[in-house]
């Protein structure tokens, strides 16, 4: 109870309603207009509810690959890489169903990097007496008609769709090159996703989820190669901003996840628990 006597009373609460059988009372239907917007995720109540007006509840809640966040800026990490082409369908549809979850919101904001390899330079590290060259500058590129650090507001979300739907995958190319292209779109051998994780950190306003699409057998065969991978990173990329969440979308499940689990922590900066790392890596 208070110590203090208010100056300012409350308005009087209503006295509640009791009835035998509830069941059987009559009420007015509470009409609510389903927008996508959750509770603890809505758009905000206006300013007179105090701490719940405005603030508290003024964040979208966006789901890729069954993985919620919380948060109207989002960046997918979409895997060209060759072995991202085998599973291509699948990944293309859960993109476009983020996409309409976004899209009639007008406070959203999206980003779709794509990123894939180049052959004989994986993950920036050397490869056959080559030096190493800044990963975060090559093997990252962005949907037609997008600059970099732009987001993607709900007007320019259905041109990325449709970039995409219209990928044909029985007609890329499949020759031996380091590349298979369709209609602008394309697949690259090999693996290198600094580039692309780095222009993540670059958007502005900060992302508040990264989802990061990685076949972990390919990027992260190791515990050693995780962290020699990561401190050639550290000398070319940008830090993670502070108030970002990663989060893996995996294609397969793996044996050995430690790796794996290994480059989640280092990019929170080694701070996350066990069940913190498992809660951001959806297979």
């Amino acid at each position: 109870p208070p110590t203090n006597k208010r100056a300012q009373r409350s308005l009087p609460r209503p006295q509640p309603l009791a009835a035998r059988n509830p069941q059987n009372m009559s009420v007015p239907a509470i009409e609510i207009n389903n927008s996508d917007l959750a509770i603890g995720g809505g758009r905000g109540f206006g300013g007179g509810l105090g701490s719940l007006g405005g603030a508290v509840a003024d964040s979208l809640r966006i789901s890729f690959f069954g993985m919620e966040s919380t948060g109207g800026n989002v960046v997918i990490l979409f895997d060209c890489s060759m072995s991202g082409k085998e599973v291509f369908k699948k990944t293309r549809s859960e993109l476009i169903k983020t996409i309409d979850q976004m899209a009639d919101s007008p406070s959203a904001h999206l980003a779709v990097i794509y990123f894939g390899g180049r052959d004989g330079n994986q993950l920036g590290l050397p490869n056959k007496g080559k030096k190493i060259k800044d990963p975060t500058r090559d093997d990252f590129w962005l949907p037609t008609g997008v600059s970099r650090g732009k987001w993607l507001a709900s007007s320019g979300m259905g041109k990325v769709q449709k970039q995409l739907e219209a990928v044909d995958t029985t007609k890329l190319s499949t020759g031996k090159g380091p590349e298979h292209k369709y209609n602008g779109f394309k697949f690259r051998l090999g693996t290198n996703y600094w580039g692309a994780l780095n222009a993540a950190y670059k958007m502005k306003p900060a992302p508040d989820t990264i989802y990061f699409m990685v076949e972990p057998r390919v990027a992260f065969p190791s515990e050693d190669t995780v962290r020699k991978s990561y401190e050639v990173f550290k000398k070319y990329g940008l830090p993670k901003p502070e108030n970002t969440t990663i989060n893996f979308v995996v294609g397969k499940k793996v044996g050995n996840k430690k790796p794996m689990e290994l480059m989640l922590n280092l990019l929170h900066g080694g701070e996350l628990s066990k069940n913190e790392i498992r809660e951001r890596i959806v297979f």
